[in-house]
């Protein structure tokens, strides 16, 4: 996380299994990730650095990863007698005074939220004329709004929309999230569609972006996600994210799970939330 987030020193004055569980924790919130793309937060597990990070989507599940960090370590150093502590710890109250304030993951976690409209979009056939509720107008020029929201109510459409088109609309996703984004020529794009690019005062990120409109049934493999990955190591960028209005295979998720900061995935779920979530940031 940014620098700032947690100020207070650590007393020379608490026992030594506190300390180390105020340490642990800080060193959580520290190597804390946000993918914005799928919209959670990702701590690594120091312990067991080949385990998968822990996944928060809300401000709940970060405070339950925080809690059990403290927890652990705070047993790992606390005095046992007859296989019992003999102090307690104050997990949850501590937690709770060490995340109290802090806008920022607030706000992150507020972003992220579907508004209670979400439902009316999905019964809405508003936009959609008589005898094509199956069907989508592909002939319009240009990603839109009027588009996103047909899409919004019915995310299935993606899946008729011209390949291009498609990753017209990734682009502009990625653009209301904060992006600069540029489309690759149709042709020889070189294993990304989409170059996507982030600047703040830490530094800039690239991100490359391979788009995948695939039939429901037709997930996206290994050989994907690795043909991405050799693109990703080769151009030295931050990492690359793979787009589908499908799904993931098995053997997917676990090449990306090996290299979880180099390596994002939107799928048909996470883009109908990016596109209920359109201009609502």
């Amino acid at each position: 996380m940014q620098e700032g987030y947690y100020d207070d020193d650590l007393d020379d004055d608490d026992p030594t299994w506190e300390e180390h569980a105020k340490k642990a924790v800080q060193r959580a919130w520290d190597s804390i990730y946000i993918d914005d793309i799928r919209g959670v937060l990702e701590i690594p597990n120091h312990d067991e650095p080949r385990h998968r990070p822990k996944e928060c989507r809300t401000i709940d599940d970060l405070r339950s990863v925080l809690e059990d960090i403290y927890t652990d370590e705070w047993n790992n150093y606390v005095p046992f007698d007859s296989g019992e502590s003999v102090f307690t710890d104050d997990a949850e109250g501590y937690i709770d005074a060490f995340l109290a304030n802090k806008q920022e993951i607030d706000e992150f976690f507020s972003s992220l939220r579907v508004e209670n409209t979400a439902e009316e979009l999905y019964r809405s056939d508003e936009g959609i004329k008589p005898g094509e509720s199956q069907t989508l107008r592909l002939d319009v020029e240009l990603i839109n709004n009027e588009l996103i929201q047909r899409l919004a109510q019915r995310p299935e459409l993606m899946r008729e929309l011209d390949p291009r088109k498609f990753e017209e609309l990734i682009a502009d996703l990625l653009r209301d999230r904060g992006y600069d984004v540029t489309l690759t020529p149709k042709s020889k794009d070189g294993g990304r569609d989409i170059l996507a690019i982030r600047r703040d005062d830490i530094g800039t990120a690239l991100t490359l972006v391979e788009c995948k409109r695939y039939s429901q049934s037709n997930h996206v493999g290994v050989d994907i996600i690795r043909g991405l990955y050799g693109v990703v190591s080769a151009e030295r960028a931050t990492r690359g994210l793979i787009a589908t209005t499908s799904f993931f295979t098995r053997d997917a998720h676990a090449f990306r799970d090996r290299v979880p900061y180099r390596l994002s995935f939107a799928d048909f779920d996470v883009l109908r939330a990016m596109l209920l979530q359109f201009r609502k940031h």
